[in-house]
């Protein structure tokens, strides 16, 4: 029974803790976000080219836009998902990942 309490006990302090360290840590991962996901000035593309890309349906299968604080609405200079990238992109299918992580390493024991 002890053991149990105290395997709860710590799991409960793990869990704390990186909520904790979580919380801290998000403005900097935020900020390291915006400096290394910057993206160049939209190029310039010719209509034949546009039009030759627009024959395909792209299907882009991993965006981590929900973890990132990221806004969909309005272009944006880093990050390099927005609704005007994946119309432009003629994208039609896009999915949305989203990261989850187990606070508390499994031990096997139920």
């Amino acid at each position: 029974m002890f053991t149990q309490i105290a395997a709860a006990a710590r799991a409960a302090t793990t869990a704390i803790l990186t909520g904790a360290f979580s919380a801290a840590c998000a403005p900097a991962a935020d900020i390291a976000d915006m400096w290394l996901n910057r993206t160049a000035e939209q190029p310039r593309i010719e209509a034949s080219e546009q039009a030759f890309h627009n024959r395909f349906m792209v299907a882009d299968l991993h965006a981590d836009t929900l973890m990132w604080h990221r806004g969909l609405r309005e272009y944006s200079s880093w990050g390099q998902v927005d609704l005007n990238r994946l119309k432009t992109g003629n994208v039609g299918l896009q999915v949305f990942t989203m990261v989850t992580r187990a606070p508390v390493p499994s031990t096997g024991e139920p």
